[in-house]
């Protein structure tokens, strides 16, 4: 093969990457401006139709009771997707188990608000429970909850 035709085949290698560089990027931004539309209608409805959730707070008694021990309450956790970067309390479970349920509820109804999110799944990490936990006075670490529809 000529030097000639290997580097016309070269340019035509490097335009084609380029196109689909430029092609590839405006896909990217077609979906962030997509997610940021998304986002804000989001906020937007949170902002306007926010009710405090209803909550039934568990005390450690109350998981004590219905786990029997502290790992059936952390499987039970588990179970429900609930993570812990370190080894919580039973403090920090009574406060995740509390609220797993208001929020996967909130969750439910969000998406029969808007069916665009039927196949949307939603992780809620909390990095500090410290405002939540001095309310109640205990102390926490972060938390994930997966507040899926399903």
């Amino acid at each position: 093969m000529s030097l000639a035709k290997r580097l016309r085949q070269t340019l035509a290698n490097a335009q084609t990457f380029e196109q689909q560089r430029i092609h590839a990027e405006a896909q990217l931004a077609a979906a962030a401006a997509q997610l940021a539309e998304l986002s804000e209608v989001a906020i937007g409805t949170l902002e306007t139709a926010m009710t405090p959730l209803p909550v039934s707070r568990l005390t450690v008694a109350d998981l004590k009771q219905r786990y029997g021990s502290y790992q059936g309450c952390r499987r039970a956790a588990a179970q429900l997707g609930i993570r812990f970067p370190k080894t919580p309390s039973w403090e920090q479970l009574a406060i995740a188990l509390s609220h797993v349920g208001a929020l996967k509820a909130f969750w439910q109804q969000y998406c029969l608000d808007h069916p665009e999110l039927a196949e949307v799944s939603l992780c809620l990490e909390l990095k500090s429970l410290a405002p939540l936990a001095s309310a109640l006075g205990v102390t926490a670490q972060g938390l994930a909850i997966p507040v899926n529809k399903a």
